[in-house]
Order: C-alpha cells, then sequence, then structure tokens
C-alpha cells in the first residue's frame, strides 16, 4: 500500500509482537502452526496479519533482480512470465509464524521481503488473500 518503513504499521521493531504471529510468540513458546485471522491488531488501513502467521502467494513470478532494474517504481506488476517455463517461480510474502529461510523472524516478516516458490508449492506455512484492484472514480458537482 505504497508502504515506506518495513513494516505496514510503521517501523518500530518493538511493536511487531502486537501485529504478527511470529517465531518468538509461537515456535519459541510452544505453540506451533497457523493461527486464527484478525486475533492480532489491524494495520492503519484495517488489514490484519500482513506479517506472520502464513506466507502469502501474490501473483508475480519471481525474478531475483526484477525490482532494482523497473522503470516504474510505483507499484510495480511484475515479471509477467517465469523465467524457467519447467520451473515457474512466484512471489510468496509476507513472513509466517516460523520455519525454513528466516521466515518467522524480523527481517523475514519485513515488507519488502520476497520468497520465491516454484508455483505448485504446498505448505502449511503458505496461504493467499484475496484482493481486488480498486479503481477510484472522481465526481464533481456543479
Amino acid at each position: 500500500a505504497g508502504s515506506e518503513t518495513e513494516y505496514s504499521y510503521g517501523s518500530d521493531i518493538s511493536l511487531l509482537d502486537n501485529y504478527a504471529w511470529l517465531e518468538t510468540n509461537t515456535v519459541d513458546l510452544g505453540l506451533w502452526g497457523a493461527k486464527n485471522v484478525s486475533t492480532k491488531q489491524a494495520n492503519q488501513w484495517g488489514v490484519f496479519d500482513l506479517h506472520g502467521n502464513v506466507m502469502e502467494w501474490v501473483q508475480n513470478y519471481y525474478t531475483q533482480d526484477y525490482f532494482s532494474s523497473v522503470r516504474q517504481p510505483n507499484n510495480p506488476k511484475g515479471p509477467i512470465a517465469p523465467l524457467d517455463e519447467k520451473y515457474p517461480l512466484r512471489v510468496v510474502r509476507g513472513g509466517a509464524w516460523g520455519g525454513r529461510y528466516a521466515a518467522g523472524t524480523p527481517a523475514g516478516l519485513r515488507s519488502a521481503k520476497r520468497y520465491a516458490f516454484v508455483e505448485w508449492t504446498r505448505s502449511f506455512q503458505i496461504g493467499f488473500r484475496c484482493a481486488k484492484d480498486v479503481h477510484t472514480k472522481i465526481v464533481t458537482y456543479e
């Protein structure tokens, strides 16, 4: 949503526990697994669980250096085709409650962090979020 901070709620890492399920408040306490949605605080847009709990599939194909070379810096759409048709990598974001790849660490939950998985990957740490593009209509009154 245009965030320029490390997390959707801001940059204060000490507040992360209020917004996210991650290793320190799940695995380290013996509370393995995904949690019910909206059991942590929502961010300023009223959206829950953007960090932690389960990672989320996004539409983009993964290309490691795509965002450093993109000409459209605001909301780039990402590659429209995989680099390798036999091994198509998709982007997964948001971090998770724990697991490999540092997904459950504060660094793994950052807004900018992206992971790459082949599109047929199944995991109890990956989910999805229904989303829709929002188009605003300008109405003028005379």
